[in-house]
């Protein structure tokens, strides 16, 4: 069977016949004036610093993910920053939205900080899910983020159902969903929308249309040529950007939003755009056609092209860019996040070790007959390690008898080493096991005692 052969323009067939990857061709604009002339230049600077910090914070991200301190998969937006921060800043506070796992960038407009990002990334206790989950998979009503669901295109009936309640209550609010250019080819986003068209939903379904979805190319899941085309079928607007043009993306976005808030219903709006790296960092991308990532880190660079227009038609000096919106700002930002996100569970591992010693104190003149037990058990590292980290981080708590007794009992220094309650919590739940030795050791204690 003949292969395909890959070139910097697509794929081509064993027949001849030749798959293009879709360079930018959006429809052209409507006359007039755009929305985005009615910034301000604090906020022109300000589109420039939210793509800046979301590209800064995912390469700090993959820094840690190489060191193996991020806890299941990396997805990353590069390429894709003006997608979700321009069609994001559209929004107005009250609004709801739903990213996916390259809308970081839109989280981040919405209030979401890079601390939790990192601490959530890190599966750290006191992330906003406190481990539980995995990346961005987090929300915030007060914020106006709702936190994802993994399967493509059912956080679009999901937020069919959200906007529908800002109608059936009167509310002044949009919603805004985010779908990658494969699930618009599954069920959910075909019930979903079609329920929210019928419906007249304040809605605005966003399709960032970036050429892949995991390994699949758009023209091998879909017949549409773009896929605004499935507009019509639904009977909803549609919009189309440029989506590595943010100005362009704000537009298109605010339109629709305008629209929604109008009563206008549901516009689907497609944003042409190109996904830089693999469906996640494990991917090795091998189904990429050569060339084809160096062409449009070189010619079509959302961040850089911004900064063209910025310096340019929009008449900002280097020094304005630096000051306000510039790269220097984004990194301070993230080197104070990153330091409290790396230390974050050195505070949830003392919360263990008080509550150790707390349950230490409780047994009171028995303690040394505690301890000889827990060696017995193998507890010992674990608290000393507690009785160490509270000792160097809590200089009162180190003059506490209790604890210089249990460090002496235990021949451990009060200046343990305050990362070796990492390593303890490693091993083993210190307040579980601890708790249950307490209780096997009352209920020894009670036998002896008892008739």
């Amino acid at each position: 069977m003949a292969a395909r052969k890959k070139t910097a323009g697509g794929t081509r067939e064993p027949d001849g016949s030749h798959r293009a990857i879709r360079t930018i061709a959006p429809a052209a604009p409507p006359p007039g004036p755009r929305p985005s002339d009615h910034l301000s230049r604090a906020q022109q600077l300000e589109l420039y610093y939210w793509m800046r910090l979301t590209r800064t914070l995912e390469e700090r991200l993959v820094a840690l993910y190489r060191q193996t301190k991020v806890v299941g998969g990396l997805f990353r937006s590069l390429g894709q920053e003006a997608d979700a921060v321009g069609s994001t800043f559209a929004l107005e506070r009250r609004d709801v939205m739903s990213p996916l796992i390259r809308n970081m960038g839109s989280m981040l407009v919405k209030g979401a900080t890079p601390l939790e990002i990192l601490r959530q990334y890190m599966a750290k206790g006191d992330s906003p899910t406190r481990g539980r989950e995995l990346n961005i998979h987090f929300g915030d009503l007060d914020r106006g983020f709702i936190g994802q669901i993994s399967p493509l295109g059912d956080m679009v009936p999901v937020m069919a159902g959200v906007t529908l309640s800002f109608k059936l209550r009167g509310e002044d609010r949009v919603g805004l969903v985010y779908v990658g250019d494969g699930a618009t080819s599954t069920g959910a986003f075909h019930e979903g929308i079609n329920f929210a068209a019928v419906q007249r939903c304040p809605l605005v379904v966003v399709v960032e249309s970036n050429q892949y979805a995991y390994s699949t190319p758009s023209w091998k899941q879909t017949a549409a040529k773009q896929m605004v085309d499935k507009g019509p079928g639904y009977g909803v607007a549609t919009e189309q950007a440029d989506g590595n043009d943010v100005l362009a993306v704000y537009d298109v976005t605010k339109r629709a939003v305008d629209r929604a808030r109008a009563g206008g219903g549901v516009t689907l709006v497609e944003l042409i755009t190109y996904r830089r790296k693999g469906h996640a960092e494990h991917d090795n991308q091998s189904y990429v056609p050569e060339g084809e990532m160096e062409w449009w880190a070189a010619n079509n660079d959302p961040i850089d092209r911004y900064l063209a227009v910025l310096r340019e038609s929009l008449g900002f000096a280097e020094a304005e860019i630096a000051d306000h919106g510039g790269s220097a700002p984004a990194s301070g930002h993230l080197l104070t996040a990153v330091v409290h996100g790396a230390i974050g569970h050195k505070f949830h591992q003392l919360k263990l070790a008080v509550d150790v010693l707390q349950a230490i104190r409780r047994l009171g003149d028995e303690m040394p007959l505690a301890v000889a037990a827990a060696r017995r058990l193998n507890l010992t590292y674990e608290l000393a390690a507690a009785a160490g980290l509270v000792g160097r981080l809590f200089p009162g708590a180190a003059r506490d008898a209790r604890v210089a007794e249990l460090a002496g009992l235990m021949k451990t220094p009060l200046w343990l080493d305050r990362d070796t309650i990492t390593n303890a919590h490693l091993r083993g739940d210190i307040r579980s096991r601890f708790r249950r030795f307490a209780f096997r050791w009352r209920q020894k204690r009670a036998g002896q005692d008892g008739p």
